[in-house]
């Protein structure tokens, strides 16, 4: 994580290199293992991410997955307005869009994940950065459509891709995380998240992150998908080059990619 983000840890590797980030590590980095596993959507918006990982050498491996962009669009919104409390102003799901579209509305000034959110949503671009940086064989997409439907299918495939024995991703148990949830009081959850940064991510620091959350949380008060259809189904259309170009992309280089279009 850039060492400006606010949600960036005291251990990233631009303030403490690669032993600050194994420092999140239950072992530090210091047991038997064969692999290093590391996740984050946030990695798409930083700038010493594809540095950082363009210099790891030809054993790194990179999984993207996407989703169809009105959902992730839509997802942005209720994250920001609801659950981070970051946006003001945006009573309609429309006029974030439209504001998300031209980059330069104040109200989202200093929001870089969310004023870049329509950018952020071309994965044909998203995949020329990373390409940039890391060969594009070492690259492997998924949509998560995909996974929702045929999820064995699509996890047999990554195994082999990745060369690893595909029984225990198939017997993981599937929780829904992060759910995006009504945040009750901000300053709350900014003081949460500053001491949560401050210790490494082990169980019982993630299991008093979600006590905490829940107690400062309640249920959305709208439902996305029915009271904005219309904005929905033209962000479809609007994307559904940039999806096809995406595709293609990586059809070229991923044998058996389940290409989907939506609208």
């Amino acid at each position: 994580m850039d060492a400006h983000d606010p949600l960036a840890p005291r251990g990233s590797v631009e303030r403490s290199g690669l032993r600050g980030w194994a420092s999140h590590f239950r072992d530090r980095g210091q047991g038997d293992f064969d692999y290093w596993i590391d996740a984050s959507p946030q990695y798409q918006y930083q700038d010493i991410a594809p540095r950082i990982v363009g210099q790891l050498g030809p054993e790194v491996r990179l999984l993207f997955i996407v989703r169809a962009p009105s959902k992730r669009l839509a997802s942005l919104y209720r994250y920001g307005r609801y659950d981070m409390k970051a946006i003001q102003g945006f009573d309609r799901f429309e006029d974030f869009i439209e504001a998300i579209r031209t980059d330069d509305d104040p109200r989202l000034m200093g929001r870089r994940m969310l004023r870049n959110g329509w950018r952020n949503t071309r994965y044909d671009l998203m995949l020329e950065q990373w390409r940039a940086v890391v060969d594009p064989t070492r690259i492997y997409c998924l949509w998560l459509e995909s996974l929702r439907d045929n999820r064995e299918g699509e996890l047999l495939k990554l195994a082999q891709w990745l060369g690893i024995d595909a029984e225990p991703l198939l017997a993981a148990e599937v929780t829904r995380a992060n759910q995006t949830r009504m945040t009750r009081s901000r300053a709350l959850l900014k003081v949460g998240r500053l001491l949560g940064g401050s210790f490494p991510d082990y169980p019982i620091v993630r299991a008093a992150k979600r006590a905490v959350n829940r107690l400062n949380s309640r249920d959305l008060p709208i439902e996305m998908t029915e009271n904005n259809r219309d904005t929905l189904d033209a962000i479809e259309k609007e994307f559904a080059s940039n999806v096809e170009r995406f595709n293609a992309m990586v059809s070229a280089v991923q044998p058996g990619f389940d290409a989907r279009s939506f609208g």
